[in-house]
């Protein structure tokens, strides 16, 4: 893997019980990426909803205490649809993979114990995808405004033309009395 600049646009949020699995993330892709982690869901929670609008990919851990992986991956689904879901897992935990693809949960499943090189393709096509998103939906934004700034001028030209036509019949209903 290349020390290059880091890509510090957006944050990859890592969420796994084991302190061990999070340093080694950190220790992989903290030169190129912008790299937060947590512990567990709760604590995933609260970093989602203080830094939520500079995260842009989310990879958690299936299995940890108290919740699953795939309970924060729907939860921030709701509440955070732009960022990229990432599930893993050390186990075959099919079930759980499934589960979290068909709610439209997750962009990927990736086994552990990890190829850095794959994942690191992984989190690359999830923030592009995150890019893409964003960019998507800043367009629709602008081309709402541009519907809507076009919707109303169409209608103060109606209520103009109206205006004028409401002038010219009441020019001549005030001319005919007596």
């Amino acid at each position: 893997m290349k020390a290059s600049q880091p890509n510090t646009q957006y944050k990859i949020l890592f969420v796994d019980d084991e302190e061990q699995a999070l340093k080694y993330f950190r220790k992989a892709f903290s030169k190129q990426f912008e790299v937060l982690t947590a512990s567990s869901v709760s604590e995933a929670i609260g970093i989602v909803d203080t830094q939520g609008d500079r995260i842009g990919v989310l990879i958690t851990d299936q299995r940890m205490p108290s919740q699953t992986g795939t309970q924060l991956l729907q939860h921030v689904r709701e509440r955070h649809p732009e960022i990229v879901r990432i599930l893993t897992t050390a186990y075959s935990d099919l079930d759980s993979a499934i589960e979290a693809v068909n709610s439209g949960a997750i962009f990927r499943y990736v086994n552990k114990p990890w190829d850095i090189r794959e994942l690191q393709g992984v989190l690359l096509r999830a923030l592009d995808v995150h890019h893409l998103q964003r960019e998507r939906d800043t367009l629709l934004c602008e081309k709402l405004s541009v519907i809507q700034r076009m919707s109303l001028a169409d209608r103060i030209r109606n209520l103009a033309i109206m205006g004028s036509s409401m002038q010219g019949w009441l020019r001549k209903v005030a001319n005919r009395s007596p």
